[in-house]
């Protein structure tokens, strides 16, 4: 016998993926990115596990261990303050600010009547945050959940990307095509999880190098055979 319980009951987070480290250099410490996975966890041998599978592979395996997409791919906008703690994060409708309680959600009466409009409580919130070092901003950001085929833990690892123009809109199109191709179910679908660094095309950033990072659907005998394939290529759907 079990409790029956609302709602799917998710794997806990054992560790995070990431495509950059911090590193020293002339006594100060630098953000860089890579252009391979890398693990951090609160657990060492879980990080020493996944290095000696996958050493400096910028390609990884991944699966979704559950049909929940708030879980699987939350998406959302959030902003932080100067000591990197999120201030406050919203969908682009509902927003929440941090409390002494936790999160508590601004009634959209209120972001009307004291602020005047959404625009507006955005653009305050940032002018809030920012000081003469930092300026606050919003960003667009990603977190995917999702389990290492092979990996001898069971649990799901986290990425985080504000690659917005490149990376989320990649990683959503094909997370929500294979959901279809495969009848509306994702989880169990291998997919593998890709990284590569890139140069920028913007004409003032034009030496800029960053990592985007891809997730594509390994595709199974199902998916092939589906309506929305014809001999490996996509068809227009009506």
């Amino acid at each position: 016998m079990r409790i029956k319980k609302q709602g799917t009951r998710k794997l806990g987070i054992i560790g995070k993926i990431k495509v950059g480290e911090t590193i020293e250099k002339g006594g100060r410490k630098i953000p860089t990115s890579l252009d391979y996975f890398r693990a951090t966890s609160n657990v060492a041998q879980y990080e020493s596990i996944f290095t000696k599978m996958y050493p400096k592979n910028n390609l990884l395996p991944v699966v979704f261990g559950t049909d929940d997409d708030e879980f699987n791919t939350n998406h959302r906008y959030e902003i932080r303050d100067h000591t990197g703690k999120v201030y406050s994060f919203g969908d682009g409708e509902d927003y929440y600010v941090s409390s002494k309680e936790g999160f508590r959600k601004v009634e959209s009466e209120l972001i009307e009547s004291k602020y005047g409009g959404l625009q507006s409580f955005l653009d305050k919130t940032e002018a809030y945050l920012s000081n003469s070092r930092v300026k606050a901003q919003w960003k667009e950001v990603l977190t995917l959940r999702f389990v290492i085929p092979g990996m001898p833990i069971l649990g799901a690892w986290e990425l985080r990307t504000m690659a917005a123009k490149s990376s989320i809109d990649q990683i959503l199109g094909n997370y929500d095509l294979a959901k279809n191709i495969n009848g509306g179910t994702i989880k169990g679908v291998p997919f593998f999880l890709r990284v590569q660094k890139v140069k920028s095309n913007r004409v003032l950033d034009y030496q800029r190098v960053y990592p985007v990072i891809s997730l594509d659907q390994v595709l199974t005998e199902q998916a092939r055979a589906s309506e929305l394939l014809s001999g490996g290529n996509l068809k227009l759907i009506d």
